[in-house]
């Protein structure tokens, strides 16, 4: 038996929407630089190896500055010794709970940070 017949039982189209998802969330955009956002036009993706070491956080304390074909990380605010590095993976950072995580549920991802745990804690309390 070949090794892709001994694979084959595992690999399904779930498997492989969350491998092309988690690849995706690791590439930015390459856009058109020189129209409104409305206007841009995506051209391709990249991936900068270092950025796969941030995670995610709604309330993220990295922004990320494209500069040509380079990309830069700058804080935004004072962090603590140990504290995580985090970047916002989606396009609706400023957005409620249920766009936020609408707009990350297309690249394949389900945000539990501590601002939408926090959200989601005060949305259950109302009811």
């Amino acid at each position: 038996m070949s090794t892709l017949e001994k694979l084959q039982p595992y690999i399904t189209p779930s498997i492989i929407r969350s491998i092309i998802g988690k690849s995706l969330t690791n590439v930015f955009g390459i856009w058109s630089i020189d129209e409104p956002d409305e206007n841009k036009e995506l051209f391709g993706y990249s991936l900068y190896p270092s950025a796969s070491f941030f995670n995610h956080s709604c309330k993220s304390n990295l922004i990320k500055i494209k500069k040509g074909s380079k990309i830069i990380f700058k804080l935004v605010k004072n962090i603590q010794k140990n504290e995580e590095l985090c970047i916002h993976y989606g396009n609706s950072i400023n957005s409620v709970l249920e766009i936020r995580q609408k707009d990350l549920k297309e690249w394949f991802f389900e945000c539990l940070c501590e601002r939408c745990l926090e959200e989601m804690n005060l949305k259950n309390a109302k009811k």
